[in-house]
């Protein structure tokens, strides 16, 4: 029987924020029979960024794979659009926009030591816009003390009933505002750190995303949950990559830090 081959796609990688250069991360999918399956790293592309459809800059290679702006920095309210080109692969395009941030108002905690654990019982506070839908992504990250970055990733949990089972995205979890659309929220939660790890500092990050991210997180968690049960239909990851795979999307974080007494 002769088995259907499938051309490569191009599958590009971009998040943006409100202080950041854009980045753009371009590689090549493979077939799944051919003998490479990894992903191999896009050298040779033409990457062009627009702002409110008018041409910008044309991005500069970098390495692996990577292209960054040397002058456009994301602002609120303002569309983006990337538009790459290589000689092998079909030309790709995204469109997406930096979301609005919404502040952290409030954070409580209290700890509880049990064994070499601190137990953190943690809420934090926000008023989400009204008539309009909003994703969030709630992260939370931990350094020791002479760290200036907060790169350890602590896992999280809630019960709160905006978090779906099915929203929960490697240490983080994603929800939408459907149940507290234009409500103040306030948001229970908790995590742990061994005490030998010397975790003296955590931020809170409280990321408002796009519906572009939030589906692209939530399929791609649940292709990753499913991908050693051969009886389940492989999941579809979304995409809003035109002619190819990945994300382009802007993220806006707000960020509470916090030092152990």
């Amino acid at each position: 029987m002769e088995i259907p081959t499938s051309e490569d796609k191009m599958v590009v990688n971009a998040l943006f924020y409100t202080d950041s250069l854009f980045e753009v991360h371009i590689s090549k999918s493979q077939f799944i029979l051919s003998d490479n399956t990894e992903a191999v790293a896009v050298e040779n592309a033409q990457v062009k960024l627009y702002e409110n459809r008018r041409f910008e800059e044309l991005l500069t290679y970098y390495s692996n794979g990577t292209y960054t702006s040397t002058r456009i920095i994301p602002i609120q309210g303002n569309n983006y659009t990337i538009e790459i080109e290589t000689t092998d692969l079909k030309t790709v395009r995204a469109v997406s926009y930096l979301p609005e941030k919404i502040d952290i108002t409030n954070f409580e905690y209290k700890i509880e030591l049990k064994n070499q654990l601190q137990l953190f019982a943690c809420s934090v506070e926000f008023s989400d816009p009204p008539q309009q839908a909003n994703y969030y992504l709630l992260s939370v990250f931990g350094a020791k003390k002479n760290e200036s970055n907060f790169r350890k990733a602590i896992y999280i949990d809630t019960h709160d009933s905006i978090v779906a089972e099915n929203e929960f995205i490697s240490e983080s979890f994603i929800f939408t505002d459907k149940l507290i659309d234009g409500k103040q929220k306030r948001l229970d939660f908790t995590f742990s750190s061994d005490v030998l790890e010397n975790m003296e500092k955590y931020q809170i990050v409280l990321n408002s995303i796009t519906s572009d991210l939030y589906l692209y997180l939530k399929t791609r968690e649940r292709q990753i949950s499913n991908i050693e049960n051969p009886f389940i239909e492989p999941i579809e990851i979304h995409s809003n990559i035109q002619n190819g795979l990945g994300i382009f999307s802007g993220i806006s974080p707000s960020i509470y830090t916090f030092e152990l007494k």
